[in-house]
């Protein structure tokens, strides 16, 4: 089992019982008979030693069975284990250059142990170690199709800064993005004007998707579309006029929230199916969903 809070010195197990998890004395308010919530555990980014990350939580030390988050109930008291593994892998932004040449790069990092990027188009790979927002700006040699892969060396980053800033600018250049696993979030309107994103994964310790964040992305299809089984909250804006979600979205059953106009102009889903712990729906979140014939509401 593996360190807490990235804690190479510490060698200690996630505990849950009656009183709550615990690491390190810390307490993650897990009760019995409750399911235990992935970010009750360090398993999010903010528990990791230099490249490495929480492969996950396991109910015996030698990690042959994985505590399920989504399932498992604590009913007695129970030591689960962490599996830390290696991780280096950058999170891939794959674009098509049509126009200008110049790209800006936006990325948040809260310490200075530096962000690498690698243009895909043979350059010395850049490092920042500017600690808030950052605008980074990249010029090609050659219009056509570059893959953009971003490190994070260590510490909190998120891509994307400020407020509507995408993560690439002219966001339209934006084809699909596989986020690294230890990416947390990104800034509101992460992607608004990626008309031409068709694909995108997003990682498990993502637990929001953000305000506006896919705003406009009209090229985005439902099969496209990959969401994390832990997500929780789906921000104001988070798919308004993303008019190629056409069909059935059914959303992770740890969905919790849904953010006003957060689906407003889906133009082509017919059909939504919520997770039972979706209470109620704010003002406008399905505005002209125009084709939408079936809202399955478990307690809605």
């Amino acid at each position: 089992h593996g360190p807490c809070h990235g804690d190479s010195r510490a060698d200690s197990a996630g505990r849950a019982d009656g009183e709550g998890a615990a690491c390190d004395g810390q307490i993650y308010g897990v009760f019995q008979g409750k399911r235990p919530a992935v970010d009750q555990f360090p398993e999010y980014p903010h528990w990791f030693d230099t490249g490495k990350v929480v492969e996950g939580w396991y109910k015996d030390l030698d990690y042959n069975t994985k505590w399920n988050f989504v399932e498992d109930v604590v009913e007695n008291d129970i030591t689960l284990y962490a599996k830390w593994i290696d991780y280096n892998e950058p999170s891939k932004i794959y674009i098509d250059i049509t126009d200008s040449t110049d790209i800006t790069l936006n990325i948040y990092q809260s310490v200075s142990h530096g962000v690498t990027i690698n243009w895909g188009d043979g350059s010395p790979d850049e490092t920042t170690s500017t600690i808030g927002d950052t605008e980074i700006t990249h010029t090609y040699s050659t219009k056509g199709k570059y893959t953009v892969n971003v490190w994070c060396n260590d510490g909190y980053h998120y891509l994307g800064s400020g407020y509507n800033k995408p993560i690439i600018s002219p966001a339209s250049y934006i084809l699909s993005i596989d986020f690294a696993w230890n990416l947390s979030r990104t800034s509101p309107y992460a992607l608004q004007g990626a008309t031409n994103l068709t694909h995108i994964s997003i990682p498990r310790y993502m637990s929001e998707v953000t305000i506006g964040m896919f705003y406009g992305c009209s090229s985005l299809s439902i099969e496209g579309l990959e969401l994390p089984d832990n997500l929780k909250i789906i921000g104001n804006s988070a798919f308004q006029n993303c008019t190629g979600l056409v069909g059935t979205f059914e959303m992770p059953k740890t969905i919790e929230t849904i953010g006003t106009y957060a689906f407003a102009g889906c133009k082509g889903i017919t059909e939504f199916i919520f997770s039972d712990l979706i209470t109620e729906f704010p003002e406008c979140a399905f505005q002209e969903c125009t084709a939408l014939k079936i809202f399955n509401t478990p307690r809605a």
